[in-house]
């Protein structure tokens, strides 16, 4: 907030609920159920301590009162693949891994963004499944350093749009996971701001620590 000049917010990308297909749940409901059911809890995925899958799971303890527990891995790769093979077998992870969903290696349960994914439309968004106001994104936005003229920010602001809204980089974007979000600098600003007041508020609320 003090070191830099908000210039655009460039994506978003939602995490996933997504489990080995040998979790014997089908929705949502059913796997909190499941989790429940677990006298020591469920082993949850993550890609490392205080990463986007990580807080969701933390969030997701607080919101439902099952007992996820991380098993923490170097990086979203390394978890994918731990949940595909079996050795963990729920977790959260970028929509990249849809390819895994739509081979069958992994089954998807929601999306926790605000709307559904444009790139698998029919998987429900957290709050469909039945956790209203569950939401957390991976964003990606463009800053200068703080103090650059308006001007330099505008026209930075301007030529990145134009990239933006083209159909060329909206469906490269998609096969990455996210979806482009083009705004102002001020809608940027705010952006972050409500962002880094969320986190404040989940990490307070979970209790969560980086070890």
């Amino acid at each position: 907030a003090r070191d830099f000049a908000p210039i655009m917010l460039v994506a978003v990308a939602p995490t996933m609920l997504v489990a080995h297909p040998s979790v014997p749940a089908a929705t949502l409901p059913e796997l909190l159920a499941y989790a429940k059911a677990q006298p020591r809890g469920i082993d949850f995925a993550t890609a490392g301590a205080g990463t986007n899958n990580h807080i969701a799971m933390e969030l997701l303890n607080h919101a439902t009162g099952i007992n996820a527990v991380p098993i923490h891995y170097k990086g979203g790769g390394a978890s994918t693949l731990a949940m595909v093979g079996g050795e963990v077998k729920v977790g959260f992870a970028l929509v990249q891994v849809l390819p895994h969903v739509k081979a069958g290696r992994l089954k998807a349960y929601v999306v926790t963004g605000r709307k559904r994914f444009a790139g698998a439309p029919d998987i429900p968004t957290a709050a469909e499944g039945g956790l209203p106001g569950f939401e957390l994104e991976f964003w990606i936005g463009m800053l200068a350093p703080a103090h650059t003229p308006s001007a330099i920010v505008a026209r930075l602001n301007r030529d990145i749009g134009e990239i933006l809204r083209t159909p060329d980089m909206r469906t490269l974007l998609l096969a990455q996971g996210a979806e482009a979000a083009p705004g102002t600098p001020d809608e940027f600003a705010a952006y972050i701001n409500g962002e880094a007041a969320k986190m404040k508020r989940l990490i307070e609320l979970t209790g969560m620590r980086v070890d």
